[in-house]
């Protein structure tokens, strides 16, 4: 058997597979240069995993030889940025037609899944192969894919070191197309379609009150009036930056607009994307009477941007800046701008393509985004609508949280909401997707999250019943029905994430983290989704019991799994065919998911446990039980032991390039509430 992949480039015979990894040399603003870099690389991929697909053989050709089954790469527009694309049948084959180059290489990927390829990790171990066979299957009809997430879908990655060639790969073969700046892999990014963004919450190093001035006076000492006013006591260098900056200083916004224009000139040179975020102090606004009149905190916050987008407009018109730029704006309770303004949005702004990112960071996981009797989501629902419902509206992405810093390693599941969430944030004209902050490593159960944000971020309406049942059957073979039960407990454990360990004082993490380890004068308070302390107490201790149930039962499939697969047996032998080694590959795979899972669930029980039996211990002291007390000390000490004794996941800082690997009694993020009940209990003796 031969198949033919028709790539419509002069000698492509030869140099296919040389222009296919040709992107550190290609100019990607030249639009013939790039379309032949992708182009060639869906050739490649096609040809790569085709191969491991029939017995046969397939080449790349410029022309199709007419004697053989083809598979034609078109691309209706060499300078479209789109990602749409068509699987059209022919007579002896199958045209794989894209609106953009991007278009064709997902195009590729898709005509791939036909056959039976996934990708669900990073790198060959993720690799989702079809059994070896004799025939290709082709379309039938025409099948057009198509999504109105044309802002981006992909993906906030935190920390400079999250550097990954497989990743971006892995993102492309899922249709995400955004990512953090990489100055590293920036030409594979630009081969494989995705979207650079840096920035962030940048004025926190660009306002530093200590920072010196060519003057020789720090920022503080020259510019108090920068800092914004508040509401109610004086401005000192000590709270200089509790509250948003004063964007009514005209010296202030040139400071301003200099410094971020150095940046896209330097560090951010090769983003596509700047996130222009104010302060991340969960502080007020300034309350001097110029910054009152600009209106609400968003407000003000789209004048700094604003003056920011002229000053950029200009540069470039100067000459002074060689590119163009997306600036990002948050809608975020974090810099006080989550509502929408109550005046216009600025007319340059929206004339630029400028969009706003909106971000929930303390929405709730046991309902769904639109729930309107879920205290955390209608405000945030609310808040949402609004935006879509202005005179003069903005393009609108949503950032998810499903790795949120509060929430990171632990194995969290969101598959009961996610599709009605995806459905409900397109009606209310979502063009694009976030997700914050994607693991690099040890994903375990979250694998699922990973791909379902991808399916769902391309297309809301997917089908996710075929979806998660493809899913458990390709990742764990005969065990599929155990584990999809395993999901659902685990899942069902963790629904009440939020009221746990999200951001913002109600949280339980937030409280025990704020507690100074002595007897409580007042009781532990907890949210409208548990109601009462006893209600708290039962639907804690049931999600524990799921929590050891899914451990119980995911560790009985590990052993069969173990007690079914014994490499030793083969004395060393290596396979000598390729069904042989594909069977010692899907084994290897199992045991591998199973072990990553176990890992996981085993550091979120621990970690579950220890949050629990702090709060216990609490309720114990408050109620002067002193017997409960002590033997719910007991456990935390247990615990504590167990948690420092092995490590989690790698740390990537954002200060600076660094990696840390932190215990994971480091990271329940609790060290500290443990190390003050220990300080006061010497006080209770």
């Amino acid at each position: 058997m031969k198949i033919e992949i028709i790539l419509p480039y002069q000698n492509a015979e030869i140099m296919a597979n040389v222009w296919a990894v040709s992107e550190a040399q290609t100019d990607f603003e030249n639009p013939t240069e790039a379309t032949r870099c992708t182009l060639s690389y869906a050739a490649a991929e096609l040809q790569h995993f085709l191969g491991r697909t029939i017995e046969g053989e397939v080449v790349i050709l410029s022309v199709s030889s007419g004697q053989n089954p083809a598979i034609t790469l078109q691309c209706e527009g060499e300078a479209s940025k789109s990602c749409n694309y068509r699987l059209i049948p022919q007579k002896n084959g199958t045209l794989i037609y894209g609106e953009g180059r991007i278009g064709v290489l997902y195009g590729a990927y898709e005509f791939l899944k036909m056959q039976g390829w996934r990708w669900y990790q990073p790198g060959p171990v993720g690799e989702i192969a079809p059994a070896i066979t004799d025939r290709i299957i082709y379309p039938k009809e025409a099948l057009e894919f198509t999504t109105q997430a044309n802002l981006g879908r992909g993906l906030a990655i935190e920390g400079a070191l999250k550097e990954s060639e497989e990743l971006l790969i892995w993102m492309a073969r899922n249709r995400l197309n955004l990512c953090g700046n990489r100055p590293y892999t920036r030409a594979l990014m630009k081969k494989l379609g995705i979207i650079a963004r840096d920035g962030g919450h940048i004025f926190a190093t660009i306002l530093d009150p200590d920072r010196h001035l060519p003057s020789g006076k720090t920022i503080w000492e020259e510019h108090p009036n920068w800092y914004g006013q508040p509401a109610q006591g004086e401005l000192t260098r000590q709270t200089a930056l509790d509250n948003q900056f004063c964007v009514s200083q005209p010296d202030l916004m040139d400071f301003i607009c200099q410094e971020f224009l150095a940046q896209v000139m330097g560090p951010w040179k090769d983003a596509d994307e700047v996130d222009v975020w104010g302060l991340d102090t969960w502080g007020g606004i300034c309350n001097c009477p110029a910054c009152q009149a600009l209106g609400n905190g968003t407000d003000q916050n789209l004048h700094l941007v604003s003056r920011i987008r002229t000053y950029l407009n200009k540069a470039r018109l100067d000459g002074r800046l060689d590119h163009d730029v997306k600036l990002v704006i948050c809608s975020y309770e974090g810099t006080n701008t989550l509502e929408p303004p109550v005046n216009k949005i600025p007319q340059n702004l929206l004339d630029a393509g400028d969009f706003v990112l909106y971000a929930p960071i303390v929405r709730c996981y046991e309902h769904t985004f639109a729930d309107p009797d879920c205290s955390y989501n209608r405000l945030y629902n609310e808040a949402l609508e609004a935006w879509g419902k202005l005179d003069n509206p903005i393009d609108l992405m949503v950032l998810e949280y499903y790795n949120v810093s509060k929430f990171e390693d632990l194995p969290l599941l969101f598959t009961r909401t996610m599709q009605k969430d995806f459905q409900h944030y397109r009606a209310c004209g979502i063009r694009g997707y976030s997700y914050m902050h994607l693991p690099l490593v040890n994903w375990g159960v979250r694998t699922l999250t990973q791909l379902l944000y991808a399916e769902l971020a391309w297309n809301p309406d997917a089908d996710i019943d075929a979806f998660l049942e493809e899913y458990f059957k390709n990742r764990y073979g005969i065990y599929h029905t155990a584990m999809a039960e395993v999901y659902r407990d685990l899942e069902n454990a963790w629904v009440n994430c939020t009221s746990l360990r999200a951001w913002k004082d109600k949280s339980l993490l937030t409280q025990l983290q704020r507690w100074n380890g002595a007897i409580p004068t007042t009781p532990l308070k907890v949210d409208d989704h548990f109601a009462t302390p006893e209600n708290f107490e039962a639907k804690s201790l049931q999600a524990e019991a799921l929590m050891v149930s899914a451990l119980k039962n995911l560790e009985t499939v590990l052993q069969n799994a173990k007690d079914s697969y014994s490499p030793a047996l083969n004395t060393g032998r290596q396979a000598v065919n390729p069904i042989e080694l594909r069977k010692q590959q899907l084994s290897s795979r199992l045991y591998r998911a199973l072990s990553e899972d176990k890992r996981s669930m085993l550091y979120g029980l621990d970690s579950y446990r220890l949050l629990l039996r702090l709060a216990q211990y609490y309720n114990a002291l408050y109620q002067n039980n002193k017997d409960a007390a002590d033997t719910l000390w007991s456990q935390v000490e247990a615990l504590e032991n167990k948690l420092e004794s092995y490590y989690m996941p790698l740390t990537f800082t954002t200060e600076s390039i660094e990696i840390i690997s932190n215990d994971a009694l480091t990271r329940t993020q609790l060290t500290a509430t443990v190390q003050r009940c220990r300080a006061q209990r010497k006080n209770f003796r």
